[in-house]
């Protein structure tokens, strides 16, 4: 009996009334579902968001820390690291089949048996680079090593 008092009271209301209480009444729905909906998971999202580029950085860190420091030059002693080029890799049965630069590295295309894939990793971190992302695909005769690299040099 209630819910048809309520129905009474609701249509006996003048509609400029009815209007602002439903506009009010809405308007507090809408704000309760976002306080208890979605607010919650976009700080959630947030705090996943720091913790990923937290955990980029520290793996990035540990990337370049795990590279063999070449000697300084105030020490007197040439770096023994060679510049990078990727016609050196052009070398002992490995084709440059394509390079393809981009700001801060390229995208490195060579032709090569799978016994030479394994030293072209050790290469390249010589060359100063970081591999990115790479992908071994069968080719014509021979393997096709694609690697996405970034100088470590440059900022």
């Amino acid at each position: 009996m209630t819910g048809g008092l309520f129905l009474e009271r609701w249509c006996a209301l003048p509609a400029r009334q009815r209007a602002i209480a439903w506009v009010f009444g809405t308007g507090l729905f809408t704000l309760g579902i976002y306080l208890l909906m979605v607010r919650p998971l976009q700080q959630q999202t947030d705090r996943l968001t720091a913790q990923h580029q937290q955990a980029v950085a520290r793996l990035r860190q540990m990337r370049v820390g795990a590279l063999p420091r070449p000697p300084s030059d105030a020490e007197g002693v040439a770096p023994t690291e060679a510049a990078f080029s990727p016609l050196a890799f052009q070398r002992d049965g490995i084709r440059l089949v394509r390079w393809q630069p981009h700001a801060r590295g390229g995208t490195l295309t060579l032709s090569a048996e799978w016994t030479q894939i394994p030293a072209l990793f050790t290469r390249l971190a010589q060359a100063g680079v970081e591999i990115s992302e790479f992908s071994v695909e069968p080719g014509e005769s021979q393997l096709r090593f694609v690697a996405r690299i970034e100088d470590l040099h440059e900022n």
